[in-house]
């Protein structure tokens, strides 16, 4: 029996591999980029968000969660983004995997100012993996005014790229978040 089953499981374990390895994304023109997923979220203030009605506006999405330290000690240089492009096109969304009373009780010792949406990880890791099929945190996506992603930023430490691609999307003038 085992000498059965044994050449039915690599049969299959080469199939999947094979399989996964020659599907490839679709190749988009040149100079075109991926469309961002569509989306539906409401924050913890109860604010809604939909990929649609957030056309003509630059969209910043941090995908975090409590546990993770490098995504808080961001913190900081993040609000200060948020200062930096208030009254323009450019809206800060933060995607979690905690659930509400985690961080609410969080939240009261962590100052956070962008729009922080909980039970996100069906969002967080059917849609934005990387190309390895993987969830980094933290990671940012910026999706450009006509809904495509303009830039994706895996790990803490890349500020300044996101402010950079944050100010030439909303055209502001650069200058260095505090």
């Amino acid at each position: 029996m085992v000498k059965r089953v044994y050449p039915l499981v690599l049969a299959l374990m080469v199939s999947a591999t094979v399989l996964g390895q020659t599907a490839n994304p679709t190749k988009l023109p040149e100079g075109r980029k991926p469309m961002a997923p569509a989306f539906s979220l409401t924050s913890l203030k109860g604010e809604k968000f939909e990929s649609a009605d957030l056309r003509g506006k630059v969209v910043v999405l941090n995908f975090w969660f409590t546990g993770c330290a490098p995504c808080v000690a961001e913190f900081r240089k993040l609000n200060g983004l948020v200062n930096k492009f208030k009254n323009k096109d450019v809206v800060f969304i933060a995607p979690t995997l905690d659930n509400e009373t985690t961080l609410k009780l969080f939240l009261k010792e962590h100052k956070f100012k962008y729009h922080v949406v909980p039970n996100a990880g069906s969002l967080i890791v059917n849609t934005y993996k990387d190309g390895s099929g993987n969830v980094v945190f933290p990671t940012h996506i910026v999706i450009n005014k006509e809904g495509e992603i303009a830039m994706r930023v895996t790990g803490a430490e890349r500020i300044g790229d996101l402010r950079k691609a944050i100010a030439r999307l909303a055209d502001v003038q650069v200058a260095k978040a505090k």
